[in-house]
């Protein structure tokens, strides 16, 4: 849903479309400094999370709230503004998870407090490059079974996955940033998740194309 609050009118068409949504607070690239103020950032914090969870409660659509997209959860001092917003959105909504997007994996020291745990990782595409994309099945299984073992019977889904690509350029090898590379990645990450019932969702980050990120495709070369 994006790394803020959504219009009222789209929330509409997702419950008449059945499709389900992550609707969050908007903080997105937060700091320690920031999750440990009290007297302004996380009052605010707290306030925005009050207004979407009231304003958006009664959208069946809405199947988790967030906050804190890829915050700094490696770091324990951040911990209880997340437990603070666990337990704020408990408090007004008992029947919806809650969580945040956490690239930390398993040096996420706060989710012990997540009612849901939820990864953004990308073993064929930022992380760990260039693992091959017969390897994918396995990084994931051994990542959802140390959160099985460390985390019992939270339910774990994958929030951000997959590999970007540039939609005009045919190739018929699968060079990075080729659409071909892109949906080889993409079935290795869906096939991996469809086949482990640990996993309870899933979600693409970027499933058609990437037109927009001017940085990282200029070095790409011809799109021919």
């Amino acid at each position: 849903g994006g790394h803020y609050p959504q219009d009222q009118r789209w929330l509409d068409r997702l419950d008449e479309a059945g499709f389900a949504m992550w609707e969050e607070t908007l903080g997105p690239n937060t700091k320690v400094q920031n999750l440990t103020d009290w007297t302004h950032f996380m009052r605010f914090q707290m306030q925005q999370l009050d207004e979407m969870i009231l304003q958006s409660l009664n959208h069946p659509s809405i199947m988790t709230w967030g906050f804190f997209n890829e915050g700094p959860t490696q770091h324990p001092a951040a911990c209880p503004a997340y437990a603070a917003c666990v337990q704020r959105a408990k408090a007004l909504d008992p029947t919806r998870f809650s969580t945040w997007a956490s690239n930390r994996l398993m040096s996420d020291t706060c989710l012990g407090h997540a009612p849901l745990i939820s990864f953004n990782s990308y073993p064929a595409w930022y992380d760990s490059l260039p693992m091959p994309i017969s390897d994918i099945p396995a990084y994931w299984e051994r990542l959802v079974q140390r959160v099985d073992t460390k985390y019992p019977g939270v339910p774990y889904i994958t929030s951000e996955t997959g590999a970007g690509g540039i939609m005009e350029w045919s190739n018929a090898t699968d060079v990075r940033w080729s659409p071909k590379r892109q949906a080889e990645v993409l079935a290795g990450d869906v096939d991996a998740m469809l086949g482990n019932a640990r996993v309870s969702g899933l979600s693409l980050w970027h499933f058609f194309d990437f037109k927009a990120n001017d940085r990282d495709t200029s070095g790409c070369g011809p799109c021919a």
